[in-house]
């Protein structure tokens, strides 16, 4: 399908934007009549699921438009017949994972057609006359079949014949120029069109690495992953208004509970300032222009980077419909960035001591006192490699030194002042055990520049409490317990911001809405029947549900513990790989890759996620407060399902084990 659809659009002289990503087949055939019917004008643009500027809805399933017949929303249902139970007022009841869930195409469509509309006026400042059309598709259904079963007869309804006999161009088309002609208008006018572009956002940045697969046996788990997939596609409104700040004149600091959306944030954020820096020409969504500044993005974390460069550049090609000019971002982990800073002559790379009361502060002072020297002596090579903007994300991976070195290759805007860099910044996940800095010292100006996001956005409240707790030591022995409160920093969440609540012992989250099933401890008598129980687990999500592998992750502590069970499992499921991204051939790869089953430590999975998370070996969690932030990290990279295996009730899993207890029971926090 991909190749067809690729021939389609190079033959067209129409742009389209957002389509690689097509998976689901009627989205895909609905696509391909659009580009036939409207191919051969190189006026009209075709957008897939274009989010828009203002908007924390999902994104219309498709948007046609068309200087001589106007903006068409399409919303695309691609059900058969039987799937539908009932339709009421427009409202579509449709059976999916065993429950039906009732579905308003009509009124999603007419309210992205109207959020559209109110937009571009907002950006002219006055009312406009401009066709705006919104349109419903059932690709698999035909017309006489439906009007048998329902009475719903509108004429913005569309059946499969109308996409199969080349029908649906024509119909939208020709309503359309109806309206323009009543209007005494042949077409719209150019700043009507420049508006229409600028309406449109940033989903693609929250589009998974790999695009989702066609959806599952109808009501399995897979079946519902793609549906999740295909609906979650737009930035929240806190999330909008992050990428849409105006952030030049200083320093940033966002800070955010796993699952906010920081490097969603950042990516979308980056990806605006190097699309605004292009001047607007051309056409209507693809623009040229020359170099913009010289940005950086930067983690601690090797796996991370593609990742982020993956998300920067989804982001940048759906506001500007054209790839990143290769050059114009540097995306890279800490470590990469010193060897080439070597390289180019900046300094010698030096590697973290083995001995050393503090080595990692001991190797940064090394390098700042090398960049001092090169400022004082070659102060023209120094300004040759200094950065305009630097985005640090999973800040808190880094020494309060190494981001005072990264102060420092930041091109300050005036003698004495930081310029713009940009910390994403998480307290929970802080692996390393970093303390927090204080900013100040690091010549980090943060007075009114910081911002806290608190509504997580990844997982359910039922993955995200009992990890927390466990993260606090809610159930430890009082002789274990360690102090962790500072790295969830419990005061802000309970006291300002009333997102967290303490119930007895226990912690109550508010910051995650969405819910879903309780997290399943399997505690078996061995490691061995530990390993035979994570095998039928996996044989059930891919076998039984359908879950497509790359929407599982197998996460563990020990890299040895993680060869041995890929061994294992090569062989015993149907899966086309078992990739181990630690591995040093894999790690400049994404970690999920379509059809292929990923075992990954806990360290190499930072930054991603996947619906099902399998964390294998969970008696090798320490109970110091390190171990504890590994856990939470790796409990969140859960979407929907989270599985945790251990062979002891001991440890973090007698702690899962009762928080689980307390949580589930009657009386307990609702599953």
């Amino acid at each position: 399908m991909a190749e067809d659809l690729a021939r389609l659009v190079g033959d067209a002289a129409c742009e389209c934007v957002g389509w690689a990503g097509l998976r689901d087949r009627g989205h895909a055939r609905v696509f391909a009549a659009l580009v036939r019917g409207f191919g051969a004008r190189t006026e009209v643009a075709i957008l897939v699921e274009p989010s828009l500027v203002r908007s924390a809805e999902r994104p219309p399933d498709l948007i046609v438009v068309d200087p001589g017949s106007g903006v068409h929303v399409i919303e695309v249902k691609g059900v058969r017949l039987d799937a539908i139970e009932r339709v009421v007022g427009g409202e579509i009841s449709i059976r999916y994972a065993g429950r039906a869930r009732a579905k308003n195409p009509i009124n999603r469509a007419r309210t992205a057609m109207f959020d559209i509309k109110h937009q571009v006026e907002r950006v002219l400042q006055h009312e406009v006359e401009v066709p705006f059309l919104w349109w419903v598709v059932f690709p698999e259904i035909e017309r006489r079949a439906f009007s048998r079963r329902f009475e719903l007869d509108l004429p913005e309804l569309v059946f499969a014949e109308d996409v199969a006999e080349e029908r649906l161009a024509q119909r939208m088309a020709g309503k359309g120029r109806e309206w323009l002609a009543r209007h005494a208008r042949e077409e719209l006018f150019p700043e009507e069109l420049q508006a229409v572009r600028r309406a449109f956002g940033d989903s693609a940045v929250l589009a998974e690495a790999v695009p989702p697969p066609p959806g599952g046996r109808e009501g399995s788990l897979g079946d519902l992953f793609h549906e999740i997939a295909s609906r979650d596609r737009a930035l929240s409104e806190e999330q909008q208004k992050l990428a849409t700040s105006d952030w030049r004149g200083g320093p940033r600091l966002i800070r955010g509970v796993a699952g906010s959306g920081k490097t969603v944030v950042l990516a979308a954020h980056l990806a605006r300032r190097l699309a605004g820096s292009v001047p607007e020409q051309g056409r209507l969504f693809t623009e040229r222009g020359d170099r913009p500044e010289r940005c950086l993005a930067v983690c601690f974390n090797r796996t991370l980077v593609p990742y982020i460069r993956q998300k920067i550049e989804a982001a940048y090609r759906q506001r500007k419909g054209a790839e990143l000019p290769e050059g114009w971002v540097e995306v890279t982990h800490f470590n990469q960035l010193l060897h080439r800073l070597h390289h180019k002559g900046l300094w010698k790379y030096r590697p973290v001591a083995e001995d050393g009361e503090d080595p990692v502060a001991e190797r940064a002072a090394g390098y700042l006192s090398d960049l001092e020297y090169s400022r004082q002596n070659s102060p023209g090579l120094v300004e040759e490699f200094l950065y305009d903007a630097i985005y640090v994300d999973e800040a808190q991976d880094l020494h309060p030194d190494e981001i005072r070195l990264l102060s420092r290759l930041c091109r300050p805007l005036a003698a004495g002042e930081l310029a713009e860099i940009y910390l994403f910044y998480d307290d929970a996940q802080n692996l390393y055990g970093r303390p927090r800095p204080t900013w100040e010292s690091l010549g980090v100006k943060l007075k009114g520049r910081s911002h806290v996001m608190v509504e997580c956005h990844r997982n359910t409240r039922q993955i995200v409490e009992p990890a927390l707790n466990v993260l606090l030591g809610a159930t430890a022995p009082e002789g274990i317990r360690v102090q962790t409160r500072q790295f969830a920093d419990t005061n802000y969440l309970e006291k300002e911001r009333q997102v967290l609540e303490r119930d007895g012992e226990l912690w109550r989250v508010g910051f995650a809405a969405r819910q879903g099933p309780w997290p399943q401890l399997h505690l078996a008598e061995d490691a061995e029947g530990e390993e035979i129980a994570l095998l039928r687990r996996l044989r059930w999500l891919i076998e039984d549900e359908d879950v497509a592998p790359e929407d599982i992750l197998v996460l563990g502590l020990r890299r040895e513990r993680l060869r041995r069970l890929a061994g294992q499992l090569r062989g015993n499921l149907a899966v086309q790989d078992i990739r181990l991204p630690f591995e040093t051939e894999q790690k400049d790869d994404p970690i999920s890759r379509r059809g292929c089953l990923t075992l990954s430590t806990v360290n190499s999975a930072k930054g991603y996620d996947a619906f099902c998370v399998l964390l294998v070996s969970t008696n090798e969690f320490g109970p110091d407060r390190e171990s504890r932030a590994a856990f939470y990290l790796a409990c969140t990279r859960a979407r929907e399902h989270l599985d945790v295996f251990a062979h002891e009730d001991s440890g973090l899993a007698r702690e899962l084990r009762l928080v689980l207890e307390r949580l589930a029971a009657p009386g307990g926090s609702e599953g």
